[in-house]
């Protein structure tokens, strides 16, 4: 059980310490030190700023400071949440993390898991100024989930240092417009088929892109469209929700555009309604 060693230098007392770390995948202890408090009136000896010590060194004497909580929080995201992520979110959602990291985190974040305090996560937020109050909202969620799975896979404990830090400013809550019957109309006399049918879909039934490139033959009785899955790229997952696999009415309107749509493909009952080449 180390106690470490802690000395005054030009006006403030020191802590030097073995610490535990990781390097090149190896557990190791390396000399540290750290800057406890500058010499004041509070604190004037060694024993007044011992409790500040004790906060440091009682986590390794006990055992419970990982040696990954070294990890830089670049290395911890690339090297353990990313492939977490791939590996049980949607292929959509690993992407967007993805560029999330490589266009606003990647090279900011030259900091230690275990060093990372919500001043640290404020200070990042506030440096941010090319992007909009909603993008950086996205941001600070996603680096709340690198820190909340290093806590679930036991790297780190105590509070997540990015639930306290706040994103300046007000989201714009403007009203997007929607297009009204005759504006669907005039964008589907405006494009060639199959765009046309697929802008009466996806007007008429407020699907996304996804479901309705998931849409099959199979999936439409003549009254409603069963929504059953959803394709992103070369991906096929069930829908986003569970409210999402629901069955959606088709207008009049819409029955005869897919009427006409599935007489100019010729398609069978397994093929998708949106079906091309690729």
């Amino acid at each position: 059980m180390q106690r470490g060693c802690i000395f005054k230098y030009r006006g403030a007392w020191f802590l030097k310490y073995y610490d535990v770390c990781l390097t090149d995948g190896q557990r190791k202890s390396r000399r540290a030190c750290k800057k406890l408090a500058p010499v004041s009136d509070e604190y004037r000896t060694k024993a007044d700023v011992r409790t500040l010590a004790d906060a440091i060194l009682n986590p390794i004497n006990s055992g419970q400071l990982q040696p990954e909580s070294s990890m830089l929080v670049e290395d911890f995201i690339t090297q353990h949440y990313m492939p977490y992520v791939r590996k049980t979110l949607r292929p959509a959602t690993y992407k967007n993390y993805n560029d999330i990291f490589r266009f606003h985190v990647q090279g900011k974040l030259k900091v230690s898991l275990r060093d990372f305090r919500t001043v640290t996560a404020q200070r990042f937020l506030t440096e941010i100024t090319d992007v909009g109050h909603t993008t950086k909202l996205r941001i600070k969620s996603f680096v709340s989930g690198v820190f909340k799975h290093a806590k679930q896979i036991g790297v780190l404990d105590g509070i997540n240092p990015v639930q306290d830090s706040v994103v300046l400013g007000r989201t714009d809550r403007r009203r997007m417009p929607a297009y009204d019957l005759v504006e669907i109309e005039a964008l589907m006399r405006a494009v060639p088929e199959p765009a046309k049918t697929i802008v009466a879909v996806a007007s008429l039934t407020g699907l996304r892109v996804s479901e309705l490139m998931g849409l099959r033959w199979t999936d439409y009785n003549g009254e409603t469209l069963h929504v059953s899955r959803s394709v992103w790229r070369t991906h096929i997952r069930a829908p986003k929700t569970f409210e999402s696999a629901a069955e959606i009415p088709v207008l009049p309107v819409l029955r005869t555009a897919l009427k006409q749509h599935r007489a100019r493909t010729q398609a069978s009952d397994e093929d998708y309604i949106f079906g091309g080449s690729r």
